[in-house]
């Protein structure tokens, strides 16, 4: 099975968010911070045929880019996954972690019948709200809805170290590195 690029970001996305992972069989990604409190979900176009876990996200990364230029293919067996790089010319036989060692995303469907704010955001704002936030040292980022006057609208801000707490009502706050490209 081949990974596409866009699996390839999803979990680079996800390496931001907890260090390790499980996959179930099927096309959904999810993972969970240590804190618990952020918990990101993703629909991938490959089907996994097997579950399988990582201890070290970044490690495997880093094995997954060995294959420069190409995708890398993956063929699962009990317990490893056998890495293919470079078109057939080199293999990476990597171990699969078990289940029990790594921080799991809760089996219960989280609900949100009543969203607080709904909104679109493009790649390129997105983009350049995280140089924003880069450029004032800031790992906050704020999505903050404004109803004042006539109509409503979004506003993405980059906060201060420290300044999430203080946020106003109807904002949602991310502290940490856990803002990453795609649907959020």
């Amino acid at each position: 099975m081949k990974l596409t690029n866009n699996t390839m970001n999803v979990l680079k996305n996800f390496s931001t968010i907890n260090q390790n992972i499980y996959v179930k069989p099927g096309n959904v990604i999810e993972t969970v911070s240590k804190q618990k409190n952020i918990l990101a979900k993703a629909t991938v176009e490959e089907n996994f045929p097997q579950e399988f876990g990582i201890y070290d996200l970044n490690n495997f990364l880093g094995v997954l880019s060995l294959s420069k230029g190409t995708l890398p293919e993956l063929d699962f067996e009990d317990q490893k996954i056998i890495i293919r790089n470079r078109v057939g010319k080199s293999s990476t036989t990597y171990h699969q972690s078990k289940k029990e060692l790594l921080l799991l995303a809760p089996e219960k469907k989280v609900s949100m019948e009543n969203a607080e704010i709904i909104f679109t955001i493009t790649e390129e704002d997105l983009d350049w709200c995280l140089k924003a936030a880069s450029a004032l040292n800031s790992t906050n980022i704020a999505f903050v809805s404004d109803c004042r006057g006539h109509g409503c609208k979004a506003q993405i801000k980059a906060l201060a170290q420290g300044n999430c707490g203080s946020r106003p009502n109807h904002a949602i706050c991310i502290s940490g590195p856990a803002v990453w490209r795609g649907t959020v």
